[in-house]
């Protein structure tokens, strides 16, 4: 909502469900992506699917690619090639406290990465948002 009380207009990530601007590829089968993309940038029937696929990537991120300090991560999200890392790590440490040699080991740490992501990519806040936890909850198995 606007300061007048108005609806605001929904961005391009919050009309795809994807919060993470997570880019399109055919070789990830994600639950609730859609196939047909106009957009270099995935597309999912909900909020939860995108969500969803934000705490996939980190997870793997960490058990495939090693990553283990915010720094690794946010380099893998948003490769340097294309984006600023330093201030996209500013960002972070600045709005969530997630200085760049932090720790992502538990699965509540994934849960800040991933809002913090979220607000950067999109300035989506996803603590307003249902269904964030249980997506969470699904790909760290709690309860």
């Amino acid at each position: 909502m606007s300061k007048e009380g108005r609806e605001l207009p929904k961005t391009n990530a919050q009309k795809r469900h994807n919060p993470g601007n997570i880019k399109f590829s055919a070789n990830n089968q994600w639950i609730g992506q859609l196939p047909s993309q106009l957009s270099e940038f995935a597309e999912f029937v909900s909020d939860w699917a995108g969500y969803r696929a934000i705490f996939i990537i980190l997870k793997r991120y960490h058990d495939y690619d090693h990553c283990l300090v915010v720094k690794d991560f946010i380099s893998r999200w948003a490769p340097p090639e294309t984006n600023n890392v330093p201030h996209y790590l500013q960002f972070l440490d600045d709005n969530y406290a997630l200085a760049e040699w932090i720790e992502i080991q538990a699965p509540a740490d994934y849960l800040l990465l991933g809002i913090a992501i979220m607000d950067y990519e999109s300035r989506w806040f996803a603590n307003k948002k249902s269904g964030l936890v249980n997506a969470w909850a699904d790909v760290f198995g709690m309860e």
